[in-house]
């Protein structure tokens, strides 16, 4: 498994405590751009910790965030 960056960990962290967020969410959580956090999330899928991303606390609207971001 590949080694998780520190924003990628920190991503992990609280979808793991959140009821829901949307990549909007995160990304203003951490004072940074969608497109950032989707980046991460999509590293992190790979790297396998795709219930995280997908079937975690918040998994479906980050997921739904990422499709509504690639319609735009």
């Amino acid at each position: 498994m590949a080694e998780l960056s520190d924003a990628e960990r920190r991503i992990v962290e609280v979808l793991k405590r959140a009821d829901s967020a949307t990549a909007q969410d995160l990304a203003a959580q951490f004072s940074t751009r969608t497109t950032a956090v989707r980046q991460h999330l999509d590293a992190l899928e790979q790297a396998a910790y795709d219930d995280a991303v997908r079937d975690g606390a918040g998994g479906a609207e980050i997921r739904a965030a990422q499709d509504e971001g690639a319609k735009s």
